[in-house]
């Protein structure tokens, strides 16, 4: 099923300035979800998709999946990781409180926050999933969970563990 023609929908901030979460679901068939996170601020919403929403959809189903949640470490929505501002600390819990829901009725996790997630936003993931497995796709040379874009779409995933 092509990504265009899934069910979709968002968690926006009242203001729309933060993203909690993506979703993307094949609604006839329910073969499990698989939540990606991220350092993906893009300005994707319920009705329109982005690359990443794309490839992580293209991995959701390979995989066996039909259901794909996309969540993020920082949830400022910008088209530049970059310019991607530190959210105030309630927004930041609403975050933790999206994803921690989320990953509640997972079947797979994968950290998918690349080389530009900033190390604060990556330990209070780790804090915040410090029981739960985290799988990714390939790893960048400082061993975070490499992000879906540009890698082959062949890839797996295996169970990722922290450097220490």
């Amino acid at each position: 099923m092509n990504v265009k023609d899934c069910m979709a929908s968002a968690a926006l901030s009242e203001c729309g300035k933060y993203r909690f979460t993506l979703h993307r679901w094949n609604p006839h068939v329910d073969t499990g979800k698989a939540v990606f996170i991220l350092l993906n601020p893009s300005t994707a919403d319920a009705t329109k998709n982005d690359k990443t929403t794309e490839l992580c959809w293209h991995f959701t189903q390979a995989w066996g999946f039909s259901h794909e949640v996309l969540v993020n470490t920082n949830p400022y929505r910008s088209s530049d990781p970059l310019k991607a501002k530190q959210p105030p600390e309630h927004i930041m819990a609403a975050n933790d409180n999206f994803i921690m829901g989320e990953v509640a009725g997972a079947d797979i996790v994968v950290g998918a926050w690349g080389a530009k997630a900033h190390p604060a936003h990556v330990a209070r993931i780790l804090k915040l999933l410090k029981d739960v497995p985290i799988y990714s796709i390939a790893t960048t040379t400082r061993g975070a969970p490499r992000h879906p874009l540009y890698q082959r779409r062949d890839l797996k995933p295996v169970l990722w563990t922290p450097s220490a």
